[in-house]
């Protein structure tokens, strides 16, 4: 090492900061930085990272802990399939600190947090330190959801990062070595990995690297056309394909497919075929095969393509299925395994054609239209419209961030959902505890996106598609430009307030400030698209903040209290009472009554 490497990482973390941390509050920017590093090969958002930094004091050692389940970050939405085995999940512990050297000392804080954290059944009582709130919810999250999983195929990471021109000594890796067997005596059939002590040298090599942009795949047979390859792969050819530098499952290459994971007795009849070779006919024949597009692909020699940004948009549960049966140590493979899988690669780089290409491959099965939700065409509306406000929406996770844009700049699909819900539908309740409701009950999607098939730049014949139209663009920019103004209060405010008062009432106080804007407890679509989120004053916001939060502590004062009805009704109650317009009695009915 040398100081070279330490010079290296300092520009560019002030190049990370001046770009990706630009206007960045409410999180240390070192922490994030680390985690934004050591997070790459998942596909998180901004939010997701954010959520799981959780250093401060109490912190238990640990200034990030992220729960990751098929390498998606667990949030409290997140459903467990019951009937589902062998998931893999991830927990990546990181500690990022501008220090000189590494501490025997901060090491060891690591190991009680472990024996804490995985003693499934203990209680925070029973906790051997004191942890702050936003550590207590991640533990309980893990405990809660960990414990629905049927035999899960669990890893377990430790980073300890420096950007220091420095080695750890044998009194830290003693107390690693400490940590390693506490997490083994919890999950002694877990994969947990050598610590990671983490210097300049090494800091700097991690931002080298880069997720893999292209990727060769071998045909065995192929016919080509102006719009792409046709053809089969061997399984084992394309089981290679599917890896990641490291040898493990690519789960950059599933970036755009909608259908996420699912778990169905199709996925046991694949796998199954593939463990029955001698039973059932060639494998290609049993399947629908591989759908992957990419924006450039290069033909080279011996039937090989180089793919750049390649995508399945179709079939990643016979993806997923294959890479489970060919990593198996304990599988016994058949000798000259010459199975193939039938394998599309579409060259296109036209945004709508892609979309279009994703939701018909992936409707000729029985497949939600919610899932295919972000295809449609009002997201890319708003994503259009948001770029030319300075904001990017997100409808591909990760699609900005990739490109290095600001985090505070960044908007999610999720936090754009929950900011319509709590100031349009009137139920800031539902957008903090169950904001997927609206994605997958069709006729509360219609009620925040328009019917699916709404596209008011030709006739509209069906009566269904045009009594559901959508909000006007400014509608959506505005919920979102309220609850960012909310949020950039609530990280500054010196009224006294936990993580958790913060969690469950920022999307009350984002109702209450836009109900107080418009003067109308209603908030009408016209009245919000005017909204100038300039004017919502700092003393605007802590006048409402203090009568939410009085209303919050009577329902409990907890999470519990965020997402429950009671507290929603009430707070409606008051709305209407203060800001109701006359002759409005009909509405007033329908907005203090849940069905």
């Amino acid at each position: 090492m040398s100081k070279n490497d330490v010079d290296a990482v300092d520009r560019e973390y002030r190049k990370w900061v001046s770009q990706r941390g630009a206007g960045l509050t409410g999180v240390d920017p070192f922490e994030y930085f680390c985690a934004d590093l050591f997070l790459k090969p998942y596909l998180l958002s901004d939010e997701d990272i954010r959520a799981g930094l959780v250093g401060k004091s109490d912190d238990g050692g640990t200034d990030a802990f992220y729960f990751l389940l098929n390498g998606q970050f667990v949030q409290e939405d997140t459903k467990i399939p019951s009937e589902a085995r062998e998931q893999p999940v991830n927990l990546i512990f990181i500690q990022a600190k501008h220090e000189n050297g590494f501490s025997p000392l901060s090491v060891d804080r690591f190991d009680t947090l472990t024996d804490d954290i995985f003693a499934l059944d203990r209680t925070p009582d029973k906790y051997g330190r004191t942890y702050n709130g936003d550590l207590l919810f991640r533990i309980k999250l893990f405990k809660e959801k960990y414990q629905q999983l049927s035999m899960p195929k669990l890893t377990i990471d430790y980073y300890y990062i420096i950007a220091a021109d420095i080695d750890e000594n044998e009194d830290c890796r003693k107390s690693a070595a400490k940590i390693l067997e506490t997490a083994k005596k919890h999950f002694g059939r877990a994969t947990i990995n050598p610590f990671h002590f983490v210097n300049a040298a090494k800091l700097y090599t991690q931002l080298e690297k880069r997720a893999p942009r292209v990727k060769d795949l071998k045909f065995a047979e192929w016919a080509d056309a102006a719009e792409g390859w046709v053809g089969l792969v061997g399984l084992r050819d394309f089981f290679d394909f599917l890896k990641d530098d490291k040898g493990n499952r690519n789960d950059a290459l599933f970036d755009d497919n909608v259908r996420g994971v699912q778990y169905s007795t199709i996925n046991k009849s694949i796998y199954d075929s593939l463990t029955n070779s001698a039973e059932v006919p060639e494998f290609w024949l049993l399947n629908n095969g591989i759908t992957i597009l990419s924006p450039k692909v290069q033909p080279q020699t011996h039937r090989t393509l180089q793919i750049e940004d390649p995508q399945i948009v179709n079939g990643l549960q016979t993806a997923r299925q294959i890479f489970t049966y060919f990593s198996d140590p304990n599988q016994t493979f058949p000798q000259n395994d010459n199975r193939r899988i039938l394998v599309k690669v579409i060259q296109n780089s036209d945004e709508n054609v892609r979309d279009t290409i994703i939701k018909a491959t992936n409707n000729q099965n029985p497949m939600p239209a919610e899932a295919l939700f972000t295809t449609f065409r009002i997201h890319k509306q708003i994503e259009r419209v948001f770029r030319d406000e300075g904001l990017f929406y997100e409808r591909r996770k990760g699609y900005y961030r990739d490109r290095k844009e600001p985090v505070e700049k960044i908007v999610s699909a999720g936090l754009l959902l929950q900011a319509v819900i709590s100031i349009m539908k009137y139920q800031p309740d539902d957008a903090r505890g169950r904001p997927k409701d609206y994605i997958t009950d069709q006729q509360k999607r219609y009620s925040i996106f328009g019917h699916d098939d709404y596209d008011d730049s030709k006739p509209i014949t069906d009566p269904e598609v045009s009594k559901n139209k959508p909000y006007d663009i400014a509608v959506y920019l505005n919920c979102v430009r309220v609850v960012r103004r909310i949020d950039a209060f609530l990280s500054v405010t010196k009224i006294p307030l936990t993580n958790e008062d913060k969690r469950n009432i920022r999307f009350y106080l984002a109702r209450h400030i836009a109900c107080v804007v418009t003067k109308n407890a209603y908030c009408p679509p016209v009245d919000v698209a005017n909204i100038d989120a300039h004017s919502i004053t700092d003393d605007m916001i802590e006048k409402c903040l203090k009568r939410v939060r009085r209303l919050y502590r009577r329902h409990g004062g907890n999470d519990e209290a965020g997402k429950s009805k009671e507290l929603a009704l009430a707070h409606n109650r008051i709305l209407i009472r203060e800001l109701s317009p006359p002759n409005r009695k009909r509405r007033k009915k329908k907005i203090g009554a849940r069905k």
